[in-house]
């Protein structure tokens, strides 16, 4: 580079650090100003849930007009979000993704995936009056809720998103932990959870320092603190980086499925269900209940995992068959949710007839995702068809799944009531 060029770029550079700082410092007392008028007060220290949220749609409802206007996106700040979406969207696996903008605020982000390429974008914000400004604003292929983002996403029976960002708001939330969770359930397969902020994680400290009732928590700023963050029972989330700078951003993937380091093993005779689901969704499962195993299955997470199975009558050199099963109490069924958690197993490619009473062998080899409560009958079977699809791709296609096949050999097939538990690095 030519010293000239040089001089030029480390100019521009030091000119686009003051803005920054300059906006950083005006936001700072923008923000202040905002949290000291509205809500219950500076420094009113909440330990409940919803109170936080009340707390949080106060603020940010009093801010709106504000966060509308030209004033909180100068000209360097425009230029951070329009890097900020383009940087979102080439991050995504697919074509066209579909994004899912927590915190929307007025919409500055959410307008501006589709110049990208983004097909549909969703922002959700606590505060009606910020989505009715970004409303007012328009923007094509973009939506907005006005809902809390971890129950939005608790009830979200839509088309899974590729991407979930939280731009500038995450240091707000309540419980990250359980945002990250909420995030991941709405995810396809290979998505990507993003969280920045435009000025940094120096920033939110300084926030968080002012007013920790608005926000209560820092930037996770190393992979480690990332990675402590990403939720032990929901679908399983990898940190992808973390850059702590100005602007500050980092991603979570989701994995279609987790290995698990101790497989559980459950044998019994196959119990008749409830009645309801299996053979009219066209999805017949198998059950064994928890009252078979005293406390093995009743301490096992209610969720969906992938499995390894044999049948009483099957050929004992056979391989063993591969199974998705479901862990839990059907909760989609309202007001008819299994009295006791029942294993739910679907052995795919299964032409035989009923095996009512005969015995079963399972052996939990993979978690998929949490169990969940869907609002109907046709969401629960393309979730299950999504599912089955996992179950099928990683039994198939990951070789330490079918690695455990032999040390499973003694377990699997008939046999007398049993749940044991295996070592999966043995």
């Amino acid at each position: 580079m030519a010293p000239h060029t040089q001089r030029f770029a480390f100019s521009v550079a030091l000119i686009a650090r003051a803005a920054a700082l300059s906006a950083s410092k005006n936001a700072i007392a923008a923000h202040t100003n905002f949290v000291n008028s509205a809500g219950t007060g500076t420094g009113a220290a909440r330990g409940d849930a919803a109170k936080h949220i009340e707390r949080q749609r106060a603020v940010f409802d009093e801010a709106a007009a504000y966060f509308a206007s030209p004033e909180a996106s100068p000209p360097e700040v425009e230029a951070v979000l329009d890097a900020l979406a383009r940087r979102v969207v080439a991050g995504c696996a697919g074509a066209a993704p579909r994004v899912l903008d927590v915190g929307s605020g007025t919409g500055c982000l959410s307008r501006r995936y589709g110049a990208y390429g983004a097909s549909a974008v969703v922002g959700v914000d606590l505060s009606p009056r910020m989505v009715a400004e970004a409303e007012a604003k328009g923007g094509a292929g973009v939506s907005y809720a006005a809902a809390d983002a971890v129950d939005f996403c608790a009830t979200y029976a839509g088309e899974p998103f590729d991407a979930v960002v939280f731009n500038a708001c995450f240091g707000n939330f309540f419980d990250q932990a359980a945002a990250l969770d909420a995030a991941a359930t709405v995810l396809t397969p290979g998505g990507t959870v993003v969280v920045a902020h435009p000025l940094g994680a120096d920033f939110v400290d300084e926030l968080k320092a002012r007013d920790p009732s608005v926000v209560p928590h820092g930037l996770p700023r190393t992979e480690d603190a990332a990675r402590a963050l990403a939720p032990p029972l929901g679908p399983p989330l990898d940190v992808g980086c973390v850059d702590d700078a100005a602007p500050y951003y980092a991603t979570w993937t989701r994995r279609p499925f987790a290995r698990l380091a101790a497989p559980l093993g459950l044998r019994g005779p196959v119990a008749r269900g409830y009645g309801r689901g299996g053979k009219d969704l066209g999805v017949p499962t198998a059950n064994l209940p928890e009252d078979l195993f005293g406390d093995a299955l009743r301490t096992v997470d209610a969720g969906v995992y992938g499995a390894w199975a044999k049948l009483a009558g099957d050929d004992p050199a056979a391989e063993p068959r591969p199974a998705v099963v479901n862990v839990g109490y059907s909760p989609t069924f309202v007001d008819a949710e299994n009295p006791l958690k029942i294993a739910e197993a679907h052995l795919l490619d299964y032409e035989g007839g009923d095996f009512y009473g005969e015995t079963m062998a399972l052996v939990l080899v993979s978690r998929q995702r949490p169990e969940q409560k869907f609002p109907d009958f046709p969401t629960l079977l393309a979730n299950i068809r999504n599912d089955i699809d996992v179950a099928r791709r990683a039994l198939a296609g990951d070789a330490a799944l079918r690695a455990l096949r032999p040390k499973l050999a003694g377990f699997l097939g008939d046999g007398p009531v049993e749940a044991a538990v295996f070592d999966a690095a043995e």
